[in-house]
């Protein structure tokens, strides 16, 4: 989770990351029917990473960018986890 907040030089193929939400994704489907506890909110925050580093990638790789990937990132994650949870003013 920490490299997809990186800023700087470190960049990621969009494969790798499509696969990831991918299988995140379908986990997070298939968990919460379980009699296991587990909850929502990391889940919630990590596929909303993926989205916004995989816009900020495609962003970055066709010269667009108006800021580093990292950054759509945590917008993603915030993004993701405020309509989650109906919380946009705790967030900010």
């Amino acid at each position: 989770v920490k490299h997809l907040f990186a800023r700087g030089g470190e960049h990621f193929a969009i494969g790798p990351l499509f696969l990831s939400l991918f299988v995140y994704f379908s986990l997070a489907i298939c968990m919460p029917g379980l009699s296991i506890p587990m909850g929502s909110f990391v889940p919630s925050m990590m596929i909303g990473a993926l989205c916004g580093r995989i816009l900020g990638e495609a962003l970055f790789k066709t010269g667009v960018a108006f800021a580093d990937p990292g950054v759509f990132s945590m917008a993603g994650s915030a993004a993701l986890l405020g309509g989650f949870t109906h919380m946009t003013i705790a967030i900010v």
